[in-house]
């Protein structure tokens, strides 16, 4: 975690998220959608950075209800700039996103 880093969410074990979404579209039905979501950060050796988002989608459409399950695992390196001699230099770094989607459809 860098002393400037303005998301202070990876610094705290669990973060738990709600919201709402109205969807609406041109010759469509509006879609009403509740949003659930929770996240567990790792901070792991070497600057490295572990995070598992899980996140349900309940989602209500033409008076039909239906859900969809998301789970988001990401292992990332805090990205750094070099101020000294050349400012705004930038350090090289990688990161890997794993996402898994399933859904739950009526037949």
């Amino acid at each position: 975690m860098t002393t400037f880093d303005l998301d202070d969410s990876k610094s705290r074990f669990l973060v738990l998220e709600t919201g709402y979404r109205y969807i609406t579209a041109p010759d469509a039905n509006p879609e009403t959608r509740l949003i659930e979501a929770a996240t567990s950060n790792f901070p792991l050796q070497g600057g490295f950075f572990l995070s598992d988002r899980n996140r349900f989608d309940l989602d209500w459409k033409n008076d039909l209800f239906s859900w969809r399950y998301q789970n988001k695992l990401t292992l990332a390196c805090e990205h750094d700039n070099n101020t000294g001699k050349r400012p705004s230099q930038q350090v090289n770094s990688v990161g890997l996103v794993l996402n898994f989607y399933f859904s739950l459809e009526e037949q």
